[in-house]
């Protein structure tokens, strides 16, 4: 039995999407900026993946 994709289920589909998208984004940039070098995010390069080592971005005592 085939099911007939209507109009409103791949807008609503496409607006979930978009809002999970923007509800997740500001928790996986913060844990990037949170492992990447203080050099990197001093020059704002860090953008969805964490840049620097993480030996240098942070004193172990």
């Amino acid at each position: 039995m085939k099911r007939k994709v209507h109009l409103f289920d791949v807008v609503n589909a496409l607006l979930l999407s978009g809002v999970v998208v923007a509800t997740l984004y500001p928790f996986v940039y913060m844990a990037a900026v949170s492992l990447s070098a203080s050099d990197y995010v001093i020059r704002n390069e860090v953008t969805i993946g964490p840049k620097g080592s993480i030996s240098t971005c942070t004193t172990w005592f």
